[in-house]
Order: C-alpha cells, then structure tokens, then sequence
C-alpha cells in the first residue's frame, strides 16, 4: 500500500540530435528537471510520518484534507552544463534515503521515471544502491487507472493528459496562460538555451 510520507515525483527531459553536451548520443534522453511534491499527513512533518499507511491515517483522521499540505522541492538543471550528477544526488537527498526514513511511497505516473532512474544508475554506478531503494518504493498510478477505472472519455487511452481531465474537469486549461505550459515546450526552450538561441531576457 501507499506509505507516508508521499512523495509525487515527475521528471522532465531532452532529447535531441545533434546534443550539446559532451558524451551524450543522439537521441538519447537527458533528465533535465525533477518536480516533487511532498504529503506528509495532516499537522506532520515527512519524518513524524515516516512508515504510517495512507489507511491508517484516513481512519485517524477522516477529514478532506488527511495528506495536510504539500511541500515543494525541485530542480532545474543548467541547460549549458551536464548537471546530471548533482541533479540525482540532490533527489536521492529529497528522497531521505537515509535509514528508517526511506519509507514513503513515491508516486509516479508511467513507467518513464523508473526507466531514467534505472538509466541514471548506470551512469552513476556509486548511487546504484540508493536508487535501487528508490525504484522499490514507487507506485505507478497509471496501472491503477488502468486497472481499475473506465471512462468511455478515455478511448482505451491511460496517458495522464487523457485521464486527467476527465477525472479532473478543473484541471482543462489550467495552465494555458502559461507561455511554456506542456513539456514539449518545456523540452523546446530548454534546448534552445543550450545551443545559445536565447538572449539573456527571454532565458
């Protein structure tokens, strides 16, 4: 089941053709930022929950609002440097992959994040450990949906950006006053950083 605290992780990357970086192949997908949410239950902080179900805390707590707020942590790589390195040490820290407090589940959607995890391993033999301790504690939500919700909106498609609105009708056009507001526009500036296309302002 899901354990607290909750982290919510979600990667965005590059790929390119003819790639800025030194030792990067053509094609080859390049993690560029990582957004996490943390929810640690109501009135606790991520290491006062560390362990606890998610079941456990609705029974105590009941209310709407039983995850309490959530904190954000994230990071965004230079789009002139291979930051990679420093990107996955600085998530495994976020992670708390330290004893006893790497409980919490890590919620994802898709298999992408454990295929760049599992990619990242490879590239950082020395963090292998830490982030096979990762790829244990994630929960793919798109198997649940999958396995577990049906909507004639859907059209047999799982993808979050078919999924979401329907179960979310809020969320439709919440970011379209947003000049970058989908990650292939993200992915787009990113690379026109790196190859020098963008002057100081619009960076």
């Amino acid at each position: 089941g899901v354990r607290l605290p909750v982290y919510y992780l979600d990667f965005e990357s590059v790929s390119s053709i003819k790639p800025t970086l030194e030792g990067v192949a053509p094609w080859a997908t390049l993690v560029t930022q990582y957004s996490l949410h943390v929810a640690a239950g109501a009135g606790h902080t991520p290491m006062q929950r560390r362990g606890d179900s998610v079941g456990q805390l609705e029974e105590n707590w009941g209310g709407e609002d039983m995850l309490g707020p959530l904190t954000h942590l994230d990071y965004l790589a230079n789009a002139r440097v291979d930051c990679r390195g420093e990107m996955l040490r600085k998530l495994l820290d976020d992670l708390h992959l330290e004893g006893e407090h790497d409980m919490g589940s890590v919620i994802v959607y898709s298999s992408y994040e454990q295929t760049q995890l599992k990619t990242l391993a490879k590239l950082f033999p020395e963090e292998g450990e830490r982030i096979e301790k990762v790829i244990a504690r994630l929960v793919d939500l798109e198997k649940v949906v999958k396995e577990c919700i049906a909507h004639p909106l859907f059209r047999g498609r799982s993808s979050l950006k078919v999924t979401l609105p329907v179960l979310v009708p809020s969320y439709e056009g919440r970011y379209d006053d947003l000049e970058i507001n989908n990650g292939a526009a993200a992915s787009f500036a990113f690379q026109a950083m790196a190859q020098g296309d963008l002057g100081p302002e619009e960076e």
